[in-house]
């Protein structure tokens, strides 16, 4: 699979972000650190950086409890949960609605994996990630993704325990006693990356009552392309710099922590693609402001401050540079004074 900036939808914060507002849990201390702020509430389907979420999430555990994954998505509404409310939709069995999420995880995450095997009495589900977490957030991750698959059974009406097997690696502190409370017994530590599920075929294939069903279909996603964009690891970087202009732009530096590779590593991957960062900074910051300084009402304050400048005269002296011309000036020349 070819590199890319990790990513994955700002919409997957939504569980997490009802689970703490439900219990008067101010939100921001979890979401700050990890430059998330601002995540949750505006683009719900604006790429954020996968490490961060995983940061996120580790850092709610430690506050909550190691089965703080389990706990978000049993009190979701299927609604919040986007890839069982809105990608299963109209499936008449659990095994459609994996198939169907495997199909479009692309569109969701870049670097997750579901891959489903059909036998004549069982059903083998294994989820992995392509990017290397610490183990404790790794644990977290695939936990969610555990907890995502038994409500996504429990839509059938069938009671727990669901699944007959679940090997997941353990929680470095906790193992993986949290998660029996949830699972029963069919859970085991692993010592491979990812999870592996093991259903029986007549619960994979145990049909959703027809409410169940016409409640999936509440809730459809907009068409959207895969959230790696052209397949490129420039491509991605570019992606997340257009997610992240509002917000400070990252250094190299930074950048290169948020694809999980030393600043060498990233900077050797973009000039395989005759690439430079600083050029790919400066290439988002004047397609976006041509873009927004056309709009009828925008100012130089403005602009500046949604392209992620501390100072209006360095937006000023950047469009000097791109345009010849102040952005007053720029914007009277298209007849539209600002």
């Amino acid at each position: 699979m070819p590199h890319a900036v990790p990513m994955i939808r700002a919409l997957s914060l939504s569980p997490a972000i009802s689970w703490l507002k439900a219990r008067d849990i101010d939100c921001e201390p979890f979401l700050q650190p990890f430059g998330l702020s601002s995540a949750p509430f505006g683009d719900p389907f604006r790429p954020v950086p996968l490490l961060h979420v995983g940061g996120f999430l580790r850092a709610l555990a430690r506050k909550e409890g190691p089965d703080v994954a389990c706990r978000i998505v049993a009190e979701a509404s299927t609604t919040e949960l986007a890839l069982l409310g809105a990608v299963a939709l109209g499936t008449r069995t659990p095994i459609e609605a994996l198939s169907r999420i495997s199909a479009v995880l692309p569109v969701f995450c870049s670097h997750e994996q579901l891959a489903i095997k059909v036998a004549p009495s069982s059903v083998d589900v294994w989820h992995s990630y392509t990017v290397k977490f610490d183990p404790e957030t790794e644990h977290l991750l695939l936990q969610y993704a555990v907890a995502m698959a038994d409500r996504l059974l429990g839509m059938t009406g069938a009671a727990g325990p669901r699944m007959t097997l679940i090997d997941l690696p353990p929680h470095p502190d906790f193992g993986v006693k949290h998660l029996r409370t949830w699972f029963g017994d069919a859970v085991r530590p692993s010592e491979r990356r990812g999870t592996h599920i093991v259903l029986d075929a007549s619960m994979a294939e145990r049909p959703f009552p027809r409410v169940a069903r016409d409640h999936l279909l509440s809730g459809r996603l907009p068409a959207l392309e895969p959230i790696r964009g052209d397949g490129s690891f420039g491509g991605s970087v570019k992606t997340m710099l257009v997610s992240m202009l509002a917000e400070d732009i990252p250094t190299i530096r930074e950048m290169a922590k948020l694809s999980g590779t030393s600043v060498r590593t990233f900077q050797r991957r973009l000039s395989g693609e005759g690439l430079v960062y600083s050029d790919l900074v400066e290439e988002v910051r004047q397609t976006h402001a041509m873009r927004l300084m056309s709009m009828p009402n925008a100012t130089a304050k403005s602009v500046s401050g949604d392209l992620g400048y501390e100072y209006q005269s360095s937006f000023t002296r950047a469009m000097l540079r791109w345009t010849g011309a102040s952005p007053k000036r720029f914007k009277s020349q298209r007849g539209n004074p600002g």
